[in-house]
């Protein structure tokens, strides 16, 4: 057996103590190899991943890259909006000019709006910090985005510092038991956050009611607690900033309805029942039309129908209720946005496909028009709906791309054309989205499922809403829910130039003495304006029409047309119609006609 020698003169080593020191400067190499945890506000080490408030994001978020995909792929036309990134004050440098023209054609095929393409769409994305479920978000005053959502640790708010969302700060509100897509938020005075959710633990609607607008400070409201309450709310506020929010009682399967006396403690809330008529109330939609009247579009679960419900005060003393879809839709995502006095609906069909649908009547008594949003196979979750002037825009998520998309169409409510553009496609991307304009540009906030976060899209500008046609047949609905009538056109509409008034001559079935009908829901029609883009009635029982019993505007310009849902009570009525260059706008009013309803 050899053993280990040392040159003369030299001291011995002993070979384990070697080995030792070489095993010690191994160990210390991989200890300082490994990086430390960064140190908490309170000098306690945080753990590596948890996000801290306020939260500041990067500008060019890493390792994220976002190319908006554009459709057709190859284009011609002149790019709209500014090819930089948005400016503070979001006020194109220049008077965007369309080099396409903005008018339909005949051989559009119905419901399928003619596509304008884009080649480029400027915009800002932005991550916003962890979780981001079930979001909802809301421009200020000065457009800075706000946005209440769900993280793992409870219900949290995000106020971004500026337009452009440099930085951000993050609050947490709640770290009770929360369930998706049941969060809502609403500013008072553009400013001060309110948020409605249900809380699991207590099975409870309840308020966060913040005193400043980051939140700082702010009170938790219980608003209603009676039975298992508060999923799909819907918040929004009164012109006094009380807030009014539409909920579903899962114990009892009712639509409700709670309307705060006050905008800070909602001590003594009105509390109704809208819709018990079975499983109803699902994803509920709040919305106020342009006279302050309450919108409230939600899921009957049990007949698998979109239904609207109006009310004509701000407390729901007294609502009607609707069915919006005459076929079955098999999902409850949908959106509701109100354009003046009429409802209009993003929703998915049963192939999945987006349809946007404009109502007809206050609860869609006289129809839903419907268009396609976008006739790709498998999108249309997660919509949001927003209008643009009076045109919608919305998001949606695509659930075969996992990809974010946005929608803007030009028509009544799509009916002179569509564009889509895929927004982020980086992963799976896109869900619950929640869509806000500023001044032309979208500002659009959803989740990324593959980093659990929230993302932020700041866009650029559409182009201009273009002039409405003249001379042109407007396209036609994929579908229209009307209610159907047996009774006989009783009166005639003669075309006039856009100068002169319409004359209304007596119906061929009547004497020109009596007009005289003996059914309760007689049908007004009359011969079609060539330049007119739609028609307006209005029916009273007097002739100054000071409290009319109907004032419609929805009537499309290849439907010269007008039924009476409601029966008539015997009596004498009067009417006269106006043709429109534009929507809402109406030329001279016709002549007023007066018609009998005796019914024995």
């Amino acid at each position: 057996m050899s053993s280990l020698k040392t040159p003369p003169g030299k001291p011995s080593l002993d070979p384990h103590l070697i080995i030792s020191i070489l095993l010690v400067i191994i160990a210390f190499g991989i200890l300082t190899s490994i990086p430390s945890a960064p140190p908490s506000s309170n000098g306690q080490v945080a753990a590596i991943d948890e996000p801290t408030s306020p939260y500041t994001p990067t500008t060019t978020p890493a390792p994220f890259t976002r190319t908006p995909t554009f459709f057709p792929a190859t284009s011609t036309t002149t790019p709209f909006g500014s090819t930089s990134s948005p400016t503070n004050t979001f006020t194109p440098s220049s008077t965007f000019t369309p080099t396409t023209t903005f008018s339909p054609t005949p051989t559009n095929t119905p419901g399928t709006p003619t596509t304008i393409p884009t080649s480029t769409q400027p915009g800002i994305w932005r991550t916003l910090g962890q979780g981001g479920r079930d979001n909802s978000l809301k421009l200020d005053e000065s457009g800075i985005a706000v946005i209440a959502y769900l993280a793992a640790d409870g219900l949290r708010l995000t106020r971004c510092s500026d337009i452009d969302c440099t930085t951000a700060s993050s609050v947490l509100l709640a770290v009770t038991g929360f369930s998706d897509r049941h969060v809502s938020l609403a500013l008072l005075d553009n400013t001060i956050p309110i948020v409605s959710y249900y809380d699991t633990s207590q099975l409870a609607l309840n308020l966060v009611r913040c005193h400043n607008p980051d939140c700082s400070i702010f009170n938790l409201i219980v608003v209603d607690d009676t039975g298992d309450v508060g999923v799909f709310s819907s918040l929004i506020l009164d012109a006094n900033g009380n807030p009014l929010i539409s909920y579903h009682d899962s114990q009892n399967g009712d639509l409700k309805f709670a309307y705060c006396n006050n905008n800070t403690i909602c001590d003594t809330p009105i509390i109704r029942v809208i819709d018990s008529i079975g499983n109803v109330g699902w994803s509920t939609d709040l919305a106020l039309d342009a006279q302050g009247n309450v919108r409230i579009a939600y899921y009957d679960h049990t007949n698998q129908k979109i239904k609207l419900a109006y009310c004509n005060d701000i407390t729901c003393a007294s609502p009607i209720t609707g069915i919006v879809t005459s076929s079955n839709i098999p999902t409850d995502d949908f959106s509701l946005t109100v354009n003046g006095t009429t409802a209009m609906i993003s929703f998915l069909t049963t192939t999945n496909t987006l349809m946007i649908g404009s109502c007809r009547g206050v609860v869609c008594d006289f129809g839903f028009e419907i268009y396609t949003a976008d006739p790709k196979t498998g999108v249309g979750h997660y919509n949001s709906l927003a209008l643009y002037a009076t045109f919608p825009v919305f998001s949606y998520w695509d659930s075969q791309a996992k990809d974010l998309r946005f929608g803007y169409c030009f028509g009544f409510p799509c009916s002179i054309y569509t564009d889509v553009i895929v927004i982020d496609s980086e992963g799976d991307i896109g869900e619950w989205t929640s869509l806000a304009m500023r001044q032309g540009a979208p500002t659009i906030s959803y989740y990324d499922a593959d980093h659990d976060a929230l993302m932020l899209y700041l866009g650029g500008f559409l182009p201009n809403p273009p002039p409405l046609p003249t001379n042109t047949t407007m396209p036609s609905p994929t579908s229209t829910n009307t209610p159907t009538s047996t009774n006989t056109p009783t009166s005639t509409l003669t075309p006039t130039n856009s100068s002169t008034p319409i004359t209304l001559t007596a119906p061929p079935d009547a004497t020109m003495a009596q007009n005289f009908f003996t059914a309760r829901n007689p049908t007004l029609s009359w011969g079609r304006v060539s330049w007119a883009v739609g028609y307006r009635i209005q029916v009273d029982d007097a002739t100054d029409f000071n409290t009319t019993l109907v004032d419609y505007d929805q009537i499309s310009a290849d439907q010269p047309s007008f039924t009476f849902v409601s029966a008539l009570a015997n009596g004498t009525y009067y009417w006269r119609v106006c043709a429109e260059r534009s929507q809402g706008v109406c030329g001279a009013w016709s002549a007023t006609e007066s018609f009998i309803i005796s019914v024995p």
